[in-house]
């Protein structure tokens, strides 16, 4: 009987900032090294909560310049940034994932 390890990780990509194929292929040769047997991602984004988008804006106006003016700009108030990014980065992880032998999306993993 094979036995595996569940290993689990929460990993935002910011839009406008991370959302790109290489952050996606690095991600996935991580995930391939540990061993990862599944990944499972809702879309390339995240979220932001009031109150956690004012420090979200804080530190990275001080990390990036004009970064809250083009946040602000592209999403407004909105609790959920999905990258502009999010078709091209989703169907990345996936063939990445069939090319390296992980299962991807819940109606596999499960």
């Amino acid at each position: 009987m094979k036995r595996y390890s569940v290993c689990g990780s929460v990993y935002s990509v910011f839009p406008l900032i991370m959302d790109s194929t290489k952050t996606i292929d690095g991600l996935a040769k991580y995930c391939n090294d540990a061993k990862d047997r599944g990944i499972i991602c809702f879309g390339i984004g995240d979220t932001l909560r009031d109150g956690d988008r004012e420090y979200f804006y804080s530190r990275h106006d001080k990390l990036f310049a004009n970064m809250k003016d083009r946040y602000f700009y592209t999403y407004e108030n909105s609790y959920q940034l999905t990258s502009r990014n999010n078709n091209v980065l989703m169907n990345r992880i996936s063939e990445v994932c069939r090319n390296h032998g992980i299962m991807f999306g819940v109606e596999n993993v499960f």
